[in-house]
């Protein structure tokens, strides 16, 4: 509140002006300071900045992935459609591999048969040359193959499981032929003691026929 000379004055002056007929002015309170407009805190305006980066960012993602998208469209209907019965027959092969049991298609015996075969020297001496092209393509793909169609790790990995398999088998087939042996003898064994007890009874009953005729 004004006190003193200053509300004496602040008082003068609006009489002054109510008398006059003007509207009076707001005074200036000396003890209160106007407010001055508080600064944004440096955090925020830093996360401020941040958080219009990552827009501007997301934006660019986002239009690069819509460009990409029409790119992979564009190069599907430009693309050769492919036979569906060649994915058919490699669906095929796939299958008859897996029966194999094996990771493999020939053992290296084999690869170097198919690798011998079809080496280019061996037509050499008849100057076709449409016969050497033929040779050395099918050379070429057998070698270039060879990871595809052996592999020794592989080939050592079935071979020690065939060994395996067979061991197993034998001893199974040798628990079982003792399983069956000791089965049989005791089968016999019951026979001959059903044996016995038959001929006993057997004697017996005549044993007593006889005492009772003698009697």
């Amino acid at each position: 509140m004004l006190k003193g000379q200053a509300k004496t004055d602040y008082m003068r002056e609006y009489m002054r002006r109510r008398r006059a007929g003007a509207k009076p002015k707001t005074a200036v309170r000396p003890d209160v300071r106007p407010e001055k407009p508080k600064p944004a805190p440096a955090r925020e305006t830093a996360l401020e900045q941040e958080l219009a980066q990552a827009k501007q960012e997301l934006a660019q993602a986002k239009a690069r992935i819509r460009q990409l998208e029409a790119e992979v469209a564009r190069k599907r209907e430009t693309a050769p459609q492919i036979d569906p019965a060649k994915h058919d027959r490699i669906a095929e092969l796939e299958a008859a591999l897996k029966k194999t049991n094996r990771g493999f298609v020939w053992t290296a015996k084999q690869y170097r048969d198919v690798e011998f075969c079809t080496h280019p020297d061996r037509v050499a001496f008849l100057k076709d040359e449409a016969l050497i092209a033929r040779f050395e393509a099918a050379f070429r793909t057998v070698r270039s193959s060879k990871g595809l169609l052996m592999d020794k790790d592989a080939e050592q990995e079935a071979e020690s499981f065939d060994r395996f398999s067979d061991q197993m088998r034998q001893r199974m087939a040798e628990v079982l032929r003792k399983r069956a042996a000791r089965e049989a003898e005791r089968k016999a064994k019951a026979m001959a003691r059903s044996k016995a007890r038959s001929e006993a009874a057997k004697r017996a009953a005549a044993t007593r026929a006889a005492k009772r005729e003698h009697v």
